[in-house]
């Protein structure tokens, strides 16, 4: 059990969240993924209160359900609709109330108050730095937290990352030995202001791209020795673009989840 408070976490590592109205188009999340360099954003109405969190994520969950049509999807669907609920914390609170909050959720993040407003979005990513400034890590193992890798067929196209994706609820794919990541589809790929000309026209010819021909896509992990300490692994992680550590034998990943969330659940 960790004794920290939240305010204990963000000290050493924020993250300022980005604001979003319902209302807004679909398109503008991946104008924030791909401007503002954020996986998430928070959705607030005109008076400021909170609705929720939409993510790059959402979008492609969105959008692949309007593949015929996609590019017209990322306009007419509005925030609102992919919305989803965030744990509204005060940075006082114990961070252990984040660990029994998302025990049993798909999401992993909290929005973080401080004297009634927003100041950091908490996601594994923050707490990392906190663990590894206390010690936290030091006495596990890399394999005991490590999850498994599903291989995936280097010649896929964008279409089946995204369904794959979506289906196996994976923020990332690994191709031989490289790393795929949804926000790196909405910035890099299929959602990038410079493929949206080309969605609008011909959204199969898009779809339909192997994931290999999409420049920048790929993005290069750490590697890990099972018996390698969890803080050593972690120190690793936060050095790549992808936020991901592979085994040497390709055969385990660990992930932000895996380092800040999985030993305290």
């Amino acid at each position: 059990m960790i004794t920290a408070s939240f305010e204990d976490v963000i000290r050493i590592s924020s993250n300022l969240p980005i604001f979003i109205k319902p209302e807004e188009p679909l398109i503008e999340v991946a104008f924030i993924v791909g401007v503002a360099k954020k996986t998430n954003a928070i959705v607030t109405d005109y008076s400021g209160k909170v609705l929720g969190e939409v993510s790059s994520y959402d979008l492609i969950q969105a959008a692949i359900k309007n593949r015929r049509d996609i590019w017209k999807a990322l306009y007419s669907t509005k925030v609102s609709d992919v919305v989803h609920e965030v744990f509204e914390v005060e940075a006082g609170e114990p961070l252990q109330i984040y660990y029994d909050r998302i025990r049993n959720s798909k999401f992993s993040s909290s929005l973080v108050f401080y004297n009634e407003k927003p100041l950091s979005l908490l996601t594994p990513l923050e707490i990392i730095p906190y663990l590894i400034k206390e010690g936290k890590l030091k006495n596990l193992r890399a394999e005991v937290i490590a999850s498994e890798v599903k291989r995936v067929n280097p010649e896929i196209t964008v279409l089946q990352a995204i369904e794959m994706m979506v289906n196996w609820w994976k923020r990332k794919l690994v191709i031989e030995n490289k790393v795929i990541t949804d926000r790196g589809i909405v910035e890099k790929g299929t959602f990038s202001i410079q493929m949206l000309n080309a969605l609008a026209k011909d959204p199969g010819s898009v779809l339909g791209m192997k994931v290999k021909e999409l420049p920048g896509i790929f993005m290069y992990p750490a590697f890990f020795d099972y018996e390698e300490s969890a803080e050593s692994v972690a120190e690793k992680v936060l050095r790549t673009e992808c936020y991901a550590a592979l085994s040497e034998d390709g055969s385990k990943i660990i992930t932000p989840y895996d380092l800040a969330v999985k030993p305290f659940i």
